[in-house]
């Protein structure tokens, strides 16, 4: 099993090889992502994105995330650009990602590099930052904003950031690094699709019912006389197919326990593979 590390940085750390090829080899695959939840934890991919939050870019544009980005796929990294080692690594295989993508002509994924050091991670900052990286910034934002908005999202996304003590430079200038989980998270459209119909985990299948309508077609699935029984709904909403798998917490009482939005050609039919859930909702 993968587990999440943190990173305590000085200016005598050094990168791995073997931790370079690896996290090189793991981004380059633009569909895989984990979502991990912190230091020492089991990556899972139950990530809640339930609010929006108010952020400004390299440009001091205000962005509201992740709303800005609907119905797009969100690739975002956890950066400070006061990093030694580790964020610069992670800004690199994100544009690696996105070279790729663009050269293969895949559309719809924005990429978000989110400061948590905001006191000094200044939108011109940040874009100095990604201008000596020669970033494109066609679909690449650099966030920073206001440390209550900024805290309260890492919160959400499991990410840990703390500053280390604070030493003195050749200068006299005071300065300090940061201690904080290495991470990039891939936020599909679906989560997007999901906030905008008031889609959520556990919520109960009545009020899904209540909430988007009756259903084109529903399937009810029992493996077993004690096993719980299982309903996914189908539905076909403005042209956009949504599954949505409930399952019975108690005697004819459902829970939602995930959903895919426009399911490939293949997916599976039989009822017996419909748990083949493509991915789990936030």
């Amino acid at each position: 099993m993968k587990h999440n590390k943190c990173k305590t940085h000085s200016k005598t750390k050094r990168i791995s090889p073997d931790f370079f090829y690896f996290s090189l080899a793991l981004l380059s695959l633009t569909i895989i992502f984990s979502y991990a939840p912190g230091c020492g934890s089991p990556f899972t991919k139950n990530e809640k994105i339930n609010a929006s939050f108010n952020l400004i870019n390299q440009d001091s544009s205000e962005v509201i995330f992740p709303d800005d980005f609907n119905h797009k796929v969100i690739v975002i990294g956890f950066i400070y650009t006061n990093c030694p080692d580790i964020c610069p690594l992670t800004v690199h295989n994100m544009k690696l990602i996105q070279e790729k993508m663009k050269k293969e002509q895949k559309g719809g994924v924005e990429f978000v590099a989110l400061s948590f050091d905001p006191e000094r991670d200044k939108p011109y900052i940040l874009k100095q930052y990604a201008g000596i990286r020669e970033i494109n910034l066609s679909n690449f934002n650099f966030l920073t904003g206001k440390k209550t908005e900024i805290d309260s999202l890492l919160n959400i996304m499991h990410v840990y950031a703390f500053p280390d003590d604070t030493t003195t430079g050749p200068g006299g200038e005071e300065f300090y690094y940061m201690t904080h989980t290495d991470r990039i998270t891939l936020i599909d459209k679906e989560l997007n699709f999901a906030k905008e119909k008031h889609i959520y985990l556990n919520m109960s299948r009545d009020e899904l019912l209540k909430t988007i309508g009756k259903p084109n077609e529903t399937k009810s699935i029992k493996f077993s006389p004690m096993s719980d029984s299982i309903i996914n709904d189908f539905f076909n909403i403005n042209g956009t197919e949504l599954i949505v798998t409930s399952i019975e917490k108690n005697k004819g009482m459902f829970n939602i326990d995930g959903w895919t939005v426009n399911p490939p050609s293949n997916w599976p039919q039989n009822d017996k593979t419909d748990l083949n859930i493509i991915s789990i909702g936030p």
